[in-house]
């Protein structure tokens, strides 16, 4: 995917890049079921995203700003989530404060 104006979804790729080659596979595991929560919920209150919309996604070759904004928005929310993860295997028993960018 080449993105029109991505420099700050490149930055939030390296960081959820550089967070997931800290991880081991629980931890990913762990955050994958809070992801997978986090969307059940999305679609409960907004409805089902269309297959095709799916599909459109994954094989544009190229992608606009607003494309570009949602995806780095989902990498900011995926590296949130595993922060999360990280931050409670470290200190187990212990609040873990929420990330912001988490609704």
């Amino acid at each position: 995917m080449k993105v029109e104006e991505g420099k700050e979804l490149r930055v939030s790729h390296r960081l959820f890049f550089n967070l997931v080659q800290g991880c081991d596979r629980d931890e990913l595991a762990r955050c994958i079921r809070l992801l997978s929560m986090y969307l059940a919920f999305y679609k409960k209150a907004c409805g089902e995203i269309a297959i095709s919309d799916y599909l459109e996604l994954s094989e544009s070759p190229v992608i606009n700003q607003e494309l570009s904004d949602l995806v780095k928005h989902g990498l900011d929310e995926a590296s949130a989530m595993l922060t999360l993860v990280i931050q409670d295997q470290e200190c187990p028993g212990e609040p873990v404060p929420i990330p912001a960018t988490l609704n």
